[in-house]
């Protein structure tokens, strides 16, 4: 589900949300909100990110959209993928 508030400038996503970067960057959570203005997107809730070398996991996510400048907020946890993956 997607809603765009009355100033056209903010975006709710809930359900299962992914957002794609690419060569092969995924961002997994439930609810993401975007500021269309300012580019950022944030969710206080679980996120998971999958990159070809590593899955990082947290709660709550603050970033830019292009995922280039993310910030986790609380229990971070990365796992290193085997090259062989």
């Amino acid at each position: 589900m997607a809603n765009l508030d009355g100033t056209g400038n903010n975006a709710t996503f809930k359900g299962d949300v992914v957002v794609f970067k690419e060569p092969a960057t995924y961002l997994y959570t439930s609810e993401l909100f975007y500021n269309i203005k300012k580019a950022n997107i944030h969710t206080p809730q679980k996120v998971k990110i999958v990159e070809p070398d590593k899955i990082t996991t947290g709660v709550g996510l603050d970033s830019n959209l292009k995922l280039k400048k993310i910030r986790l907020l609380d229990k971070v946890k990365v796992i290193m993928k085997d090259k062989e993956e």
